[in-house]
């Protein structure tokens, strides 16, 4: 993404641990006019992304995402990432992520339980809870020392959700 981009506002990033609501809410965005989503790290890409980090090829991993967050920019109009930098950030040693461009970014976070019961609920295996703790711990603390704001949806509807996130990031539609 170019600084452009960023200047004039034209990206929002949702992150957050698998079950934390982010895609919901991205798409509950999108409905109410505040621009499309585009998800960088689908269709198996994230799967390669992660086997990449998994195997300590971290430069690899690193163009990879970085990659696909550019093959997605094309989008014409506002973006609304479901996944970006942060979720770079849980994986990838700190040296990579000075280069990251930084949106405007909320973490979507819930607790083990509710994430956990969203995961059975999409019908995803669930395997180790040390797994799930670790990265619901991870983006937390990564979101503090960046000053990105943590809007908790544990106990929140999508739509409430979603009203929270636009008021933080400052959201007009765009139509």
């Amino acid at each position: 993404m170019t600084d452009s981009l960023l200047v004039a506002g034209r990206a929002i990033a949702l992150d957050g641990h698998d079950g934390s609501g982010k895609s919901s809410v991205a798409a509950a965005l999108a409905a109410r006019g505040y621009g499309s989503v585009v998800k960088p790290f689908s269709a198996g890409l994230g799967d390669y992304i992660a086997h990449l980090w998994g195997n300590r090829h971290f430069a690899e991993a690193d163009r990879a995402a970085r990659f696909a967050v550019r093959a997605v920019s094309r989008v014409p109009g506002r973006l609304i990432f479901d996944r970006h930098w942060l979720t770079m950030a849980t994986v990838l040693p700190e040296r990579y992520m000075k280069a990251w461009e930084r949106p405007k970014t909320v973490v979507c976070w819930a607790d083990l339980p509710t994430t956990i019961e969203r995961l059975r609920q999409r019908g995803e295996e669930i395997g180790d809870l040390d797994y799930h703790r670790f990265y619901l711990d991870e983006d937390r603390r990564i979101a503090d020392r960046a000053g990105v704001a943590v809007v908790e949806t544990t106990s929140l509807s999508v739509a409430e959700a979603a009203t929270a996130i636009a008021e933080i990031l400052g959201l007009r539609t765009t139509a």
